[in-house]
């Protein structure tokens, strides 16, 4: 009788401490506009490279592309500085992979709040990922980052809510669950 009614109180916490995360990739964050402007960004012409067109029809062709290639840069430059989000990832529970750029530390020198970003040094130079491509995470327990330099498994609730101070604009947040060191799946 008391292993069952111990049995009882067990194995709830134990089913709810499994909760599932969606993996995701960064990309996924993106809105299909921002998306679309990063994989049609026009080439970096690194020089006085020439289209294929015969050489009578070049200057109204380099004209024209040239005019294509504006828009599409316009489109980058708007992309770059995008906080547009994907709304249907609001309170959502994923894992994410990236790199922690601690913000704040409790007494402990544990992180409370940091950033997540999709790739190393990102938030320490200039210009930072867009908005859309940060996290801002909220560590209230405290998490020790041992390593700056080391990608995590960040899994929580991801929230589409924008946070903005002087070290970048996040377009989501996330009260984080689990963070461990990256590796492959």
């Amino acid at each position: 009788m008391r292993l069952a009614i111990l049995l009882i109180f067990l194995i709830p916490p134990l089913v709810l401490a499994k909760e599932e995360y969606r993996t995701i990739e960064w990309d996924a964050l993106l809105p299909e506009q921002d998306l679309k402007a990063f994989n049609e960004a026009p080439p970096i012409n690194h020089g006085d490279e020439t289209y294929a067109v015969p050489l009578a029809d070049q200057s109204e062709a380099d004209s024209i592309q040239q005019q294509i290639d504006e828009i599409k840069r316009q489109r980058v430059k708007e992309a770059l500085a995008s906080t547009r989000i994907r709304a249907e990832f609001n309170q959502q529970k994923v894992r994410l992979a990236g790199f922690v750029v601690p913000l704040e530390y409790h007494a402990d020198q544990s992180v409370q709040s940091a950033f997540l970003v999709p790739y190393f040094g990102a938030c320490i130079h200039i210009p930072p990922p867009p908005p859309n491509q940060i996290i801002f995470l909220r560590f209230p327990a405290g998490y020790q980052v041992d390593d700056i330099y080391q990608a995590y498994w960040i899994s929580g609730q991801l929230s589409t809510e924008l946070m903005e101070n002087d070290v970048a604009t996040a377009a989501y947040q996330m009260q984080v669950a689990q963070l461990r060191p990256w590796t492959e799946d």
